[in-house]
């Protein structure tokens, strides 16, 4: 058969698979349905399968003092919850945590979380399940909710044995934003005594177009709305503990950040997890200690840190089977089995041994198994952790999913372009399918039409998401047999490096413009109210213009950035085949320029090439040497002599501001852009009058080495410093805190001594926070960033530039921040 062939054969059952997820879809009267979807999204009660009739029992896990309990609400529900009892010999029992989970799922698939509790802080648990989640009656909408979660707090209130006790409240996800308004409610309440708040998100409205862009114009219709950025900052009287997976695939990390800034509690604590998504918060190191620290114990007592055998023991909870005998596995059975699983691929033994050994292709083989299962919530915790760890190494082999409408809306790894963009596999070749059987692969074994499982459709496609998974996660590519591994150019149609940055913008309403850099080229795109004035993409363009000018919310403004850019991404791809292996400054500041306007075509928005590529100069990226003092004392280093150092790990190193460089003879330095003048003329300056007291080689900071310059010298790109082989980026490192209680005294030492030189010859640090203080290797701690600035948080306004201002900065991290961030207790000094 033809290459042709294959490809019209392929295209033709791409269209017939369209067909068919396209009646599956086909509602039947749209606007009708609207709620009904939204609320399918936001409340997937049935997820995983059995979730409404099959809630484990805390006894299944080991746990005997406890009660299940039926409350009923003032409209006439009845709510399962259940209250789980601390250790008589804890002091800490009279505290009670009220814990409120998150959209899916049930509260017996919390319990393992709520038994950390008790065990470890004492404390007793109170386990509220929603209205229309697992056995409680009713159906679940905000008002519903939130009645639920007052009569809750109520009944803790006046049951006669927690009604002295102080209260916790503890929100996962949906279960923070019910926490928030809870909270708000009952400030006043001095039995409330804190709040935890765990990957929670600013509002439903701002939460959707994350997980399904093209649903952004419907924000506005959701009456679903949770508006946790309303009511935080009038919670004046509550502690509060904001705890953030940094990998949160589901809500963005910066809605976290962004709640936590503008928390008005006198006493508010910050918990990153550098390696916890929205799923496995809970298995990251610092989890359970940030909380138990934030509660405070009775007896003062400082726990250890959890061990990983805790951790593996929180895995192995297993609750006994059904006793219903031609009942498949427990959903939890198989969720611990997917964790082994997981296990397996990151080269560890499975904590069950019912599973037993694999390598990891049988591993991979496994895992396509696993797919098949009607378990969609634990599916896409699987499938997250699979792509963040690089779990899939066979190469041309990707996941066989199924899915039913809600759990296509519902799972993040499903996303709608995983389908909208099976077409850009046309040319791959026959090998980028998995048929039902991983060992059978291949494009002509692809089905025509989903298969019926039981009462689901099954589909079957290639997993290549966009954002926030690029296929360049997978460590193994498919790229074309001819490919050499001496060109000169790396082959780009394998998607690797599809990451773009947004790097300038303008947004008015008659026209906006969005400057992007992806795989070393840049895309500047414009937009304009009279060319799309005629279609549908008017109201939408024209409300996201004024959200992005009227709010302070930044996030407004990047939902429009990326709105504007999406269209654009199957140009970006088509344009960048091919990348050079080895970039320099000087690439990367003058980049091929592709200039692209979007019109309407159809029912699409498309881009249209403006003129011929070419360059130009970058937008606030660069500084006019000649707006610059000489500074004849400091060397000057061109573009194209420093390559950048390439990094695609994590991060894209072709889209990406560079911070780091190799010069000509092979040696790594720390590069910062000149993107403010004001800071690089005090940085310069500082490090100037650092060199003429004679303190280069006293102090610990990074020294500046050269500025460099554009080729022709007209333009400033920035500075080269030291490069400090550091144990992680700052302060706010996981490993560093690790750290922190065997080398807080040295630091602190070190830090101080440092300061104190400056102070001596009449030189202020400026800008003193955790992220400018760098470990190296040898567990010493180096001062950083003399470009001025300051963070209230550390340091007060009024004090930022001036000696107190270090001084309070200093002290501020040393002796409060790195306790709260730490765990340390203050009394090992």
């Amino acid at each position: 058969m033809s290459s042709q062939d294959n490809t019209n054969n392929y295209l033709s059952q791409m269209t017939s698979i369209f067909s068919s997820v396209a009646s599956y879809m086909r509602l039947p009267v749209l606007i009708s349905s609207l709620t009904f979807l939204l609320r399918a999204l936001i409340y997937p009660s049935h997820i995983p399968n059995l979730a409404r009739t099959e809630v484990p029992r805390p006894s299944q896990f080991g746990i005997t003092d406890f009660e299940e309990l039926m409350i009923p609400t003032p409209d006439g529900e009845k709510l399962s919850a259940f209250y789980i009892r601390g250790p008589k010999t804890r002091s800490n029992r009279n505290t009670t945590v009220l814990m409120f989970h998150g959209n899916a799922g049930n509260i017996g698939h919390r319990i393992p979380i709520a038994r950390m509790f008790v065990q470890r802080m004492g404390c007793s648990v109170f386990m509220l399940e929603y209205r229309g989640y697992g056995l409680s009656t009713g159906s679940p909408d905000e008002v519903g909710l939130m009645i639920d979660a007052q009569t809750a707090y109520d009944y803790l209130r006046h049951r006669a044995e927690t009604r002295d006790n102080d209260i916790v409240v503890f929100g996962q996800s949906l279960g923070g934003a019910v926490s928030v308004q809870l909270a708000a409610k009952n400030q006043n309440d001095e039995k409330l005594i804190g709040l935890v708040l765990e990957n929670t998100f600013l509002s439903m409205r701002k939460l959707i177009p994350s997980i399904i862009p093209p649903a952004r114009f419907l924000t506005l219709l959701c009456h679903q709305v949770w508006p946790s950025d309303t009511f935080l900052p009038s919670i004046t009287e509550v502690p509060i503990l904001f705890i953030s997976g940094l990998q949160d695939e589901i809500v963005p990390p910066s809605h976290m950040r962004r709640l936590y800034e503008i928390c008005q509690s006198p006493t508010k604590v910050w918990k990153p997890l550098p390696g916890g998504d929205h799923n496995s918060s809970v298995l990251e190191e610092g989890y359970f200690e940030s909380i138990e620290d934030f509660t405070g114990s009775a007896n003062g007592a400082h726990q250890a840190p959890v061990t990983n055998q805790e951790v593996d023991n929180l895995r192995e909870q297993v609750p006994e089977q059904s006793s219903e005998a031609q009942r498949p596995q427990s959903v939890y059975n198989e969720y611990l089995r997917q964790v082994d699983l997981l296990r397996a691929f990151n080269g560890g033994p499975p904590v069950n041994n019912k599973i037993g050994q694999f390598n990891k292709i049988d591993s991979l083989k496994e895992m396509i198994g696993a797919m098949h299962l009607r378990n969609a919530g634990y599916t896409s915790l699987v499938l997250s952790y699979c792509i963040e760890a690089r779990a899939l190494e066979a190469p041309r082999s990707f996941l066989v999913v199924h899915w039913d409408f809600t759990s296509l809306i519902q799972i993040k790894t499903l996303q709608y372009s995983t389908l909208l963009r099976l077409h850009e596999f046309e040319d791959r070749g026959a090998d980028i399918c998995t048929q039902t059987k991983p060992e059978t692969p291949g494009i002509n074994s692809f089905p025509t039409q989903p298969t019926r499982r039981s009462d689901k459709a099954v589909s079957y496609y290639p997993y290549c998401a966009r954002d926030p998974f690029p296929l360049s996660y997978f460590s193994h590519s498919v790229l074309p047999a001819s490919t050499s591994q001496a060109s000169s150019s790396v082959g780009m149609d394998s998607f690797q490096n599809m990451s773009h940055t947004v790097i300038d913008s303008h947004i008015e309403l008659d026209s906006s413009w969005v400057t992007v850099m992806c795989r070393a080229t840049r895309f500047h795109i414009t937009i304009s109210h009279e060319d799309i004035r005629r279609s549908g993409f008017v109201t939408e363009y024209s409300e996201m213009v004024a959200k992005a000018m009227d709010d302070d919310d930044e996030e407004d403004h990047d939902v429009l950035c990326e709105w504007i850019v999406d269209p654009c991404l199957p140009y970006f791809r088509e344009s960048t085949l091919n990348v050079p292996k080895e970039i320099t400054f000087e690439d990367f500041y003058y980049p091929p320029t592709h200039h692209l306007k979007l019109l309407v075509s159809g029912s699409s928005l498309c881009p249209k090439a403006t003129r011929n590529r070419g360059t130009m100069n970058a937008f606030r990226l660069m500084i006019p040497s000649g707006d610059l003092p000489p500074f004849s004392e400091v060397p000057r280093s061109k573009a194209s002599d420093l390559r950048i150092i390439s990094d695609t790990k994590w991060d894209d190193y072709m889209s990406e501001i560079p911070q780091k460089a190799i010069i000509s003879d092979g040696t790594s330095r720390f590069f910062k852009p000149a993107d403010d003048k004001k800071q690089l003329l005090r940085e310069v300056d500082m490090h100037l009058r650092i060199r003429h007291a004679g303190l280069q080689d006293k102090i610990k900071i990074a020294n500046l080495h050269s500025i460099v310059v554009s080729d022709d010298a007209k333009m400033t790109i920035g500075l080269l410093l030291d490069l400090i082989p550091s144990t992680g980026d700052s302060l706010y490192s996981h490993k560093n805190s690790a750290l922190a209680s065997e080398y807080h005294a040295r630091w602190k030492q070190q830090v101080t001594a440092t300061v104190k030189q400056l102070h001596s010859h009449d030189l202020v640090w400026g800008d003193v926070h955790p992220g400018n203080i760098v470990i190296d290797t040898s567990f010493n701690a180096w001062v950083v960033d003399f470009g001025g600035g300051s963070i209230v948080e550390f340091v007060p306004r009024k004090k930022a530039g001036t000696k107190d201002g270090d001084w309070q900065g200093v002290g501020k991290i040393f002796d409060e921040w790195i306790f709260e961030n730490n765990d340390l207790d203050r009394r090992a000094e």
